[in-house]
Parts: structure tokens; sequence; C-alpha cells
């Protein structure tokens, strides 16, 4: 679900929303990189 550029997803842990909405945005600047994903 997404609510004010904010993704959830009910059953899934917050660290793992968070991961994903790191994904998901829409700037690309703004998105998670490689060594990030691999650490989080």
């Amino acid at each position: 679900m997404i609510y004010d550029d904010i993704w959830s997803e009910p059953g899934l842990s917050n660290e793992c929303c968070h991961l994903i909405r790191s994904l998901l945005q829409k700037k690309r600047r703004q998105r998670i990189d490689l060594r990030k994903i691999l650490l989080h």
C-alpha cells in the first residue's frame, strides 16, 4: 500500500518496508545504492 509516498505491507518487518521504500524512490539520487542494499 502507498499512502503519501510511504509504502508498507502488512506482515512485513519495518526493516523490509524501509528497504523497499528506499528502492522505490521516484528521484534517482534518493534511491539506495547497491552497497547499502547489501548492508541492509
